[in-house]
């Protein structure tokens, strides 16, 4: 193939993916039965997707339980959750069965954990943590184990890590996470490594107890690390996913604990412990929202938006966004790239030895993308892009590179 027919095969291969895969769409809403709310739980099994509970202007603990067919984009109310009513909690998937707890109650801040069988319908309790009731924790699973830390209680913001197992039905406290205490983290889970990040803390860093931070908790080892700091706003009350190897982080409320001006849509890559944005959730950024992912789709419904009018409303709408499809045959891999010069002035020469033409993305300190293009000879001639430090990612047919340089 000569290298014009090959360019044009990258170009229209890169093209059809981001118009695939880089759209927000309108999905069927909850039921006309069903109240708007915040804090919804959120998970899926066996292809669809679960939404139970929440705060509702009516009720600030709900106990409905509603189920999601993406084949016929219709909504299902099932038995309403037989243990207390609740809010501010998380649910996890391990062995096609959902695990659900923590919260706040009518009663008390909670400390159960419920499995839920879809097979059969049934909830049945498990061994409750016997660690401080808390609501809006950090719940993932990693590796048949559920982590749960930080969080908020009646005493305060909390930073205590618990782990339960699954196979034992046995709680075991962990090293504590190891930054200031909060509550309303982002998190999820890679790899079987476990990720908290951000959240709404007491202590005052840089004008504002909304965080930034990011640290990995390894199981196996039972230690923590500090990976990078987020590059956009701090944030908190957003939701998050994984999928394909990599961790998603979605809208939220901003450093000033007000509603982002964007539904902001970010992508991380453990490899290269680095961020890169996606394109928004339409509208202002929720507070509290649920999202739960199936096949290669993430859909997000629910929290509290920003109107037009400068009012907030609660939500019941539901949207798709939808990834693009992992071969099969060949596994995704991220590699480091070398680019020099670096510093760069002018152009950048690629270190990876490419036989063929690579599609490329520049992306600056906060993860938005200042040049894009198509090079068929290792050669990049950079833009008039300001004094800093850059990222550049390389995609090809089988592989993804991606490297820093300063310009």
């Amino acid at each position: 193939m000569n290298i014009q027919k090959l360019i044009l095969a990258s170009l229209c291969l890169w093209n059809s993916q981001l118009a695939f895969s880089q759209t927000w769409t309108q999905k069927a809403s909850l039921p006309d039965s069903a109240l708007a709310r915040h804090h919804p739980v959120t998970f899926s099994i066996g292809g669809y997707g679960y939404l139970l509970g929440g705060t509702s202007m009516q009720n600030p603990y709900l106990s409905d339980f509603y189920r999601y067919d993406p084949v016929t984009d219709q909504w299902e109310a099932l038995p309403s959750f037989p243990g207390p009513p609740r809010s501010y909690a998380y649910a996890v998937v391990y062995n096609d069965k959902a695990y659900m707890g923590f919260g706040f109650g009518p009663t008390s801040d909670m400390t159960d954990l419920w499995e839920f069988d879809p097979a059969t319908g049934v909830w049945t309790e498990k061994t409750p943590c016997d660690c401080d009731g808390r609501g809006h924790p950090a719940l993932v699973e990693a590796d048949g184990k559920i982590f749960v830390g930080a969080g908020g209680s009646a005493m305060g913001n909390l930073n205590d890590f618990w782990e339960y197992d699954i196979a034992t039905d046995t709680w075991t406290q962990r090293p504590d996470f190891p930054s200031h205490k909060r509550h309303h983290p982002y998190h999820f889970s890679l790899n079987n490594l476990v990720y908290i990040a951000f959240g709404h803390g007491s202590v005052n860093i840089g004008g504002s107890t909304i965080y930034n931070d990011l640290h990995r908790y390894d199981p196996q080892t039972n230690t923590w690390e500090r990976m990078a700091d987020f590059p956009g706003e701090k944030r908190v009350a957003g939701t998050q996913f994984s999928l394909n190897g990599k961790g998603y982080v979605l809208s939220g409320e901003g450093e000033d604990h007000y509603y982002l001006e964007e539904g902001e849509f970010w992508e991380y890559t453990p490899e290269l412990d680095t961020w890169k944005q996606l394109p928004s959730w339409p509208g202002s950024g929720r507070w509290a929202p649920g999202s739960f992912v199936i096949g290669n789709t993430v859909y997000a419904t629910g929290g509290t938006a920003l109107l037009s009018d400068g009012s907030s409303e609660n939500m019941k709408d539901l949207w798709a966004y939808e990834f693009p499809e992992v071969s099969s045959t060949v596994a995704p891999q991220v590699q480091s790239l070398q680019v020099f010069p670096n510093p760069a002035t002018d152009h950048l020469t690629i270190s990876a030895d490419l036989k063929e033409a690579f599609q490329f993305y520049i992306l600056n300190a906060t993860g938005q993308v200042v040049q894009s293009g198509i090079s068929s000879n290792r050669q990049v001639l950079l833009n008039p892009i300001p004094a800093g430090l850059y990222t550049i990612e390389v995609v090809t047919a089988q592989q993804q590179y991606q490297g820093r340089f300063i310009r």
